[in-house]
């Protein structure tokens, strides 16, 4: 049993990094790149942010495996339902912070802090439930 949850957080995690990744790009590049537009002298230039698009990778890497390491410590075998609350657990526990402390310390438009967290919300939802496929009895 307990080679089973390894290679689940192994998987779960793989599938999360590549998951993540996709969900960023459609929330800040798609979604929200009029936004970001719009308050341009906040922000880096575009050859400024590819320098360091490695640290995200590094981060959504880390931020994947723990995602996927924290559900297998707490399933308790009820597939995408359970991962539909972990979702959302995640997401206020991650998403309310990450989004306003931007709020806060940025220069930024409340509905762009709600947004980001909106759409981060919907992030978490979506990687807790595919937790739960992942991690579902069969």
């Amino acid at each position: 049993m307990k080679r089973y949850f390894k290679n689940r957080v192994l998987f779960g995690g793989v599938v999360l990094f590549v998951l993540i990744n996709i969900a960023n790009y459609v929330i800040h590049q798609v979604l929200l790149g009029a936004d970001y537009a719009s308050q341009d002298k906040l922000w880096r230039t575009g050859p400024e942010i590819a320098d360091k698009m490695w640290i995200f990778q590094v981060i959504f890497l880390v931020q994947a495996y723990f995602l996927s390491f924290l559900f297998s410590r707490g399933y308790e075998g009820t597939g995408w339902v359970e991962g539909l609350r972990y979702g959302v657990i995640m997401g206020i526990f991650l998403k309310i912070p990450e989004a306003y402390s931007q709020f806060v310390v940025l220069p930024i438009s409340y509905s762009l802090a709600l947004k980001t967290f909106a759409y981060g919300m919907i992030e978490m939802v979506i990687l807790g439930c595919v937790l739960g496929f992942i991690y579902q009895k069969k």
